[in-house]
């Protein structure tokens, strides 16, 4: 059985035409094209499709917003070879980008270590020691009830008002 589907991504309208055996392959491939996105997660309109491959030999497949600076990430199926499914957006991964380090720690040589050494930082114990406080164990009268509310399980209010009422 063959079938045609429009797919709008973005900007792009796309039509696949595929041939399936059954009803069921069918609705599996169907229901992919369809969760496909038309906009970002912010409205965005100039959705690409994007596949790279790392040095590793890895292959990653996304649907990148330039302007959003999002992607969503799809992830390949285990069980099925070929399969796709989305995975959720995250900030665009660049290989590309070259990060600033010049901000960051210079390492220094043996020379500087001892000319200016730096001050020993005691590590702050997690637990503090609080003196003058005793464990007092928790006895059964600290957790008890008034009459009323052992029998019944309902508090009265007349014992309340009675406590605080002189």
């Amino acid at each position: 059985m063959k079938f045609e589907i429009k797919v709008k991504v973005g900007k792009q309208e796309i039509l696949i035409s595929d041939e399936v055996k059954n009803a069921i392959e069918f609705f599996e491939k169907v229901s992919f094209f369809t969760s496909l996105p038309e906009y970002g997660p912010n409205g965005e309109t100039d959705l690409e499709f994007r596949h790279r491959i790392t040095k590793d030999g890895h292959n990653y497949y996304s649907i990148v917003s330039n302007s959003g600076n999002v992607e969503l990430n799809l992830g390949q199926s285990k069980k099925i070879p070929g399969q796709l499914y989305p995975k959720g957006w995250q900030p665009v991964y660049d290989s590309f980008v070259k990060e600033d380090f010049s901000n960051t720690i210079q390492p220094v040589n043996d020379t500087q270590k001892s000319s200016n050494p730096l001050p020993k930082i005691k590590k702050p114990s997690r637990i503090k020691k609080v003196s003058g406080l005793k464990k007092k164990p928790i006895e059964k009268t600290d957790l008890s009830t008034t009459n009323s509310t052992q029998d019944t399980g309902n508090i009265n209010v007349n014992d309340i008002i009675g406590k605080y009422t002189a």
